[in-house]
Formats: C-alpha cells, structure tokens, sequence
C-alpha cells in the first residue's frame, strides 16, 4: 500500500523496549496515544509493535469498525469496541470502567487514540477525557502502581481516506463503514502507491508523577473542576508531546507554499525555493523534517507532487516554465493545517499587526505598541484556544519570545517612536512604549514573503470563527421588534432615542443543535460565492463545530437537552448577547454597530455580540465586505434568511456573565 515503507526512529525504539522491560517487572501498563489520521493507524502501529517484539495492545475502538469479518480480525488482535454515546445506559459505562481498570491492573498494553476520532482538518483535534479519566481513577485508586504514558505520531505522504473527508466537512452525511468501503477508499489505495508512513515515539513517561505534580501546583483546586483541569492538562500535555515529536512530510510544506501564494499558480522554481525556505524554518525551530537521503530538493518536490496529482494540475504546454496550479483547495489545506502547530505564535502576532496594517497608509502608520499587541494577541488567541496547542508559558513570554527570533530574521523590526530611522531598538524599550514593532523593510521588499505566509496559515481559522459568531444573529429573531423611547439627560443629549424590546429578554427561542451547522454552512457557502468569504476551507463542519462549542465555552450560546423520549440537543442564544436596536446619528456603523435589513434609517443593531464579532472582523483578510462596513447589511440579509427554524420558545433564567466577556 504504501510504497516506500514505515520509517521510524531506531534510537526511539530501542528506548520504549527498554522502558517496557521495566514497565513489565513492575506489572506496569503503557498506555500508546497515536494521533489519528486514518484507519491505517490501527495496522501500522500494531504491526512496528510486533516486529520490535513487544505486546501487542488492547485497542480502544470504536463500534463503527466492528464490521463483518474485519471486526472478528481486529477483536483478536486485541481491539475492544466501544460506543460513541453511553446516552440513556447508566450500567454501561460503570462495566467500561471497570473493565479498563482491570486492564490496568494486570499491567496489560492499551493504545487510545485520544482525538477519539480521525482529524479530518489535518490538525490535530481537541482530546477526549472519557478514558483518561478511568486512568486517572485507576493510579489514584491504587488499582495500579503507575500507568506509562507514551504519544505517537503517525504521519503519511498520502491519507487513504482524504477524499471521503472532504465531503464531510462540506455537510454530506457521513457514510458507515465497510468492508468494501475501506478496501476500495481510494485510486491510489488500489495501485499501492500511497508513499510513505513516518511513525515516531514520545519516550513514556509516568502518569502518577504527571497528577503529583499538577495537584502540586494547584492545590487549592479541588473536587470536580479542579479534577476536569488536570483531565485537561493531562490531555493538552499529550498533544504538544505528539506535535514536538511529528515529522514533516514533504506533501504538507508542498501544499503550504501552494496555498499561501497570490495568485492562481506558482512556478516550479518558485515552489522549489518556497519549500526549501519553509523547510529551513521548521528544522530552525527545532521540529523533524522527513529525510530522503542524498535526494535533491527539486527531486522531493517532484515526488511529492506526483502523490498529489489529482490535487493539483502541473501544466508545462505553452509555457516558458512549469507552473503548478492549485485545484481542490480543500483537500490541500489537509497537508498545510500539518504544520500549522509549528507557527501559532508567529501567526498570532502577525494577525495582530495586520490589524494595522490592513488600514494602510504611510509605513509608520501600520507599526503597534506593545500593549496593544498584547491586547490583540490575547483576544485573538483565547478565541482561537481550543483550536491549537499553545506554548505553556505564559503570553508575555511567548510574545517576547516569538517577537525576537522575527525582529532576528528580519520578518519584523522595532523602531523608536520619535525618530523613523531604522534604529537599533530593543524589546525594553518596546514594552516600557518608546518603540514600535511593524513590517521590516527588507521583508516589505521581498513581498512580504514569511509575514503572509503565516497569515495565510491563520486566516482560514479566523474567519470560521468569524462566521459562526455572525450566524447567531439568526438565533435572535427577537432583536428587531422594539419601540423607541427617549432617554438620557435632555439637556446633554436631546432627542435621543433608544429601543426597547418588545419580548421578554428571559423568552428564548430555542433551535435544534443538528441544525445550525448546515445552516451556517449554507451561509458560508452563499458568502463564498458572493465573494464576502475569502477561504473555501472556512465552512468545514469540524472547524465550525470547534467554534460553536467555544461559543457555548464562552456563554454566548446556551445549550440543553429536549424532554422527549429520545432527547435532542437544543441551541440557543444567550439573552445577555441577544443584540438590540438603537437610533444613531449616523448611518456609518462603529465598532459596537451594524447595519441590518428591515431597519429604518439610522437605526442599527448594538449589543455584546456586535461587538465580539466587529473585534474579530479586524484580523480578517481584506476583502470587499471589509472595505465598505455599509456593505455588511447584504451579509446580515443572508444570516436571518439562512437560520435555522424555532423549535420552541421557553424562559430560562439569565445565564451568570463570563468575567472575560466583561468588557464587550
């Protein structure tokens, strides 16, 4: 299948033989937590267990794979399936439990793939507590003396499932698993020319020293949240773990430097001296980039581009160069979210200064201060927090950290503020407010080449965000029935009026869960269309998903179950964040405004949503919709007529304020 082999780390190896060597004397498990991109995952690291002579482990699957004659072969093998929902049965997960604990009790291996699904994104994917929990209740409950943690990174050239992906996260119904589905998944699949697999192993380290330690440093929490923290902890160790230990493959630089270009296509030369900058980058900041021997870099793009063939079109016929156009964005974005974990920081600064930059002007203009950049970060980043593996430093020290090795590779420079020649400024003098960080010169002169870059890495995720956040306008059908009344101090605002809602601020109409998504996708995709949203990728459900459950994380959204016999998952939006209408002077809205459809002139929408999703707006790409904000009104149009239908109303109590939403 794949044609040029599994290829690991031998030193890696040799280590986890010797580790499980004294696991066993001690009657000790070790736990092996691969990521999850494919169904291959099962097949390869069972099969490297095998041939390194260590014991094959039990397999926490899930119920969609036990499939006739397959699902006896993976029983047997150790796999163990399991429900996706323990809904409406209180015995069975005590049994799972309980069953888990034993495992650990008798010191047997068991592999947990702790996204508890395959990351259809390409990026890894929020962990799951559900099992880590059981560990944790067995090493505290003393059912085991420890339980060896060891991640796993699995990385392809190829993923067998790619195209089936793709029509999920464009809202197509997920298809079951089968046997033929799987033997007949893809083209490639059949020719057996697939590339290559790199698997790399995280020395395991000890479970119980991990929770001594945390309890340690947070003593003071204690009972259910302080147990959900070290869950969270525990979870987001293991995924910086895989993400330090993942190897690069040469398809998700490749796919990288084709979507971060302007334009319809890019050179070969261009592609080649692309990729081999990137791949400098990612090796200087300490990551793995797969290695090909005394292969050249033309050699290795080219190979990666014939895995990739039916994902872009190399066209050579009446050209002077080869030139490499993209044609299923969507599935190449697969390979660049690969190494999105790798720039995070760096994606997250340059978002915040193109918050300047976009408003153009002379150069001096589109530079930041250090406060506000924090600031801007800092939003930014805890909108975005569930979607990637941040540095456990504190925000400071990654700011300062990241605005350092940039102002050093020249993508970023510090300027004093009362002299605009290019002085050397340092980051003290940044932060104590006589510098600005802005746009190096010699980067504006080599066309923004690694600043875009990471922008473009970053975008996509922005303004799925962004369109989530604008679809819970058609949550509130309420906001537009008001009657205006005067307000205020006569003698200090005369005249001025402001709306108050005809309803019940307590009345909330309530949606079905399944519902949204394919509404706001719907939405998306209208805006895609219309040329309101700049990346295809942005409508994905799993990302949109993402957003969604940060939205309810933040109080935004509010969700419940339904009473029925079989109860259903209801959405609604918050009533402190249900928008309301106001008489303005002017018709150009604000940061804290929008103009709707169906409103009279000079009367807009404000409230705390408005101004959440207005804030997001800044780190947006620039684009039509963003030039004019009179425009915004054809996009709202598309929001209230693309909603969801009310499903009932109900009064709820008002939902406690989110400290961090305060000020919005």
């Amino acid at each position: 299948m794949y044609n040029y082999g599994t290829h690991v780390k031998m030193e890696q190896i040799l280590e986890l033989r010797r580790v499980a060597a004294e696991a066993q004397k001690n009657k000790q498990s070790i736990v092996f937590l691969p990521c999850h991109k494919s169904h291959i995952d099962y097949l390869v690291l069972s099969w490297i267990l095998y041939r390194v002579g260590l014991a094959l482990p039990h397999i926490i699957a899930g119920n969609n794979l036990d499939l006739p004659i397959i699902g006896n072969v993976l029983r047997k093998g150790g796999a163990l399936f399991i429900r996706r929902s323990f809904q409406g049965d209180s015995l069975y997960p005590v049994v799972l439990k309980e069953y888990i604990m034993n495992i650990l009790a008798q010191g047997r291996n068991m592999e947990l793939f702790i996204e508890g699904t395959r990351s259809r994104t390409g990026k890894l994917l929020p962990p799951k507590y559900g099992i880590l929990k059981y560990m944790m209740t067995a090493v505290r409950e003393g059912r085991t003396s420890d339980v060896l943690l060891c991640p796993v990174s699995l990385q392809y050239d190829s993923v067998v499932e790619a195209e089936t992906y793709v029509d999920e996260l464009l809202g197509k119904p997920k298809q079951s698993e089968s046997l033929y589905g799987l033997i007949t998944g893809g083209s490639a699949l059949l020719q057996l020319k697939m590339g290559r697999i790199d698997v790399r192993f995280q020395r395991p380290w000890s479970l119980q020293e991990f929770l001594a330690r945390q309890e340690r440093r947070h003593s003071t929490d204690t009972g259910e949240d302080g147990d959900q923290a070290l869950l969270k902890s525990l979870g987001y160790r293991v995924l910086s773990d895989i993400n330090n230990i993942s190897v690069v493959m040469p398809a998700a630089m490749v796919g990288t430097v084709i979507l971060t270009m302007r334009g319809r296509g890019i050179g070969r030369s261009a592609l080649i001296a692309g990729v081999t900058r990137l791949r400098e980058r990612i090796m200087h900041k300490g990551y793995e980039v797969a290695n090909f021997g005394l292969k050249s870099m033309p050699e290795i793009v080219d190979r990666a581009l014939s895995l990739m063939k039916d994902l872009v079109v190399v066209e050579h016929k009446n050209l002077l160069e080869v030139t490499i156009q993209p044609v299923k964005v969507f599935e190449l974005s697969f390979y660049r979210n690969q190494i999105m974990h790798i720039f995070v920081h760096e994606a997250l600064i340059c978002a915040a200064i193109y918050t300047r930059v976009k408003q153009g002007g002379p150069v001096p203009m589109q530079r930041i201060g250090y406060e506000d950049l924090y600031k801007d970060v800092g939003f930014i980043s805890w909108v975005l927090r569930n979607e990637f593996v941040y540095d456990t430093s504190p925000l400071e020290t990654n700011i300062e950290r990241t605005v350092q090795q940039m102002v050093h590779d020249h993508v970023l420079e510090l300027t004093y503020v009362d002299n605009e020649t290019k002085t050397s400024a340092k980051i003290q003098d940044w932060r104590e407010g006589r510098a600005l960080l802005g746009i190096a010169e010699q980067e504006r002169q080599k066309g923004r080449e690694s600043f875009d870059t990471y922008l473009f890495l970053i975008w996509p995720y922005v303004e799925s965000y962004w369109l989530a956040s604008i679809s819970l306008l058609s949550l509130a059908p309420q906001a537009c029935e008001f009657t205006l009344v005067e307000v205020g101090d006569p003698l200090i605002a005369p005249g001025r009026l402001r709306s108050v809602p005809q309803y019940n601020r307590q009345r909330v109409p309530w949606y079905m869960y399944k519902d949204l998504l394919p509404c706001t996708q719907q939405i998306g995709n209208t805006l895609y269309r219309q040329g309101e949203l700049t990346y295809y990728e942005s409508i994905n459900s799993a990302t949109l998903t993402n957003a969604f459950g940060r939205l309810e994380e933040m109080g935004i959204l509010i969700v419940r179950k339904s009473e029925d016999k079989k109860p259903m998952k209801l959405v609604a939006l918050s009533p402190q964040w249900v928008p309301h209408v106001e008489v303005t002077q002017s018709v150009v809205p604000n940061e804290d405004t929008a103009v709707v459809p169906h409103l009279p002139p000079n009367h807009m929408f404000v409230g705390r949503l408005i101004s959440f999703f207005n804030h997001l707006v800044h780190f947006r790409r620039e684009g039509k919709d963003r030039r004019n904000r009179s425009d915004n009104s054809k996009i709202f149009e598309h929001v209230f007529n693309g909603g969801p239908s009310i499903v009932m109303w109900e009064t709820v109590r008002m939902p406690k304020v989110h400290a961090n939403l305060a000020h919005l």
